[in-house]
């Protein structure tokens, strides 16, 4: 399984799960269906309904960052790594105000922490909106495209050495 689908699988698994919460926590705004408690949180919030949009939101933005990366977006490795920073916030956030109450918050951590490691291997690859150095590279071009456009250069200069060789050693004059 190649980067971009690992990637596309973690964020629409995150992406469903955290909409699903939002929906049932809006519906029920206590948390008592879900085994939740409104007093777990401290008095920072009376309901569930705040938190409850809040992951809506960030569910949303975890379905956008799969669509960008599913076509092959240049800005999606600046997407996926963001949405991955909003889930640690969120968790940081949740295990301040209601401590660590399920495996699913450890879950959630080292599925963001795998986004952020796969984002970056893919900079690192040259999939960013500017990957750093090479002329094979263009910005905003799929990484078929990159590709193509790689074996082209390599074809141009292997041509060049050949003809550079059938001339006794000196570039073929244009003129």
């Amino acid at each position: 399984m190649t980067i971009p689908r690992v990637l596309i699988v973690l964020e629409m698994t995150i992406a469903v799960l955290a909409i699903g919460g939002a929906v049932a926590l809006l519906v029920a705004p206590t948390g008592q269906p879900l085994g939740l408690d409104v007093a777990m949180m401290q008095g920072v919030f009376n309901s569930f309904v705040v938190p409850a949009l809040a992951l809506f939101g960030m569910g949303v933005m975890f379905v956008i960052a799969a669509f960008m990366t599913m076509q092959e977006q240049r800005w999606s490795t600046v997407a996926s790594p963001l949405v991955a920073a909003t889930l640690l916030v969120w968790l940081a956030v949740q295990w301040m105000i209601v401590g660590f109450i399920s495996w699913t918050q450890v879950a959630f951590f080292l599925i963001a922490t795998a986004i952020f490691i796969l984002s970056a291997r893919q900079w690192r690859d040259g999939a960013g909106p500017h990957p750093p150095g090479e002329s094979t590279r263009r910005v905003g071009a799929t990484r078929r495209e990159r590709r193509a456009l790689a074996l082209e250069v390599q074809r141009d200069v292997a041509r060049e050495a050949v003809s550079a060789r059938g001339t006794g050693g000196q570039a073929p004059r244009s003129g």
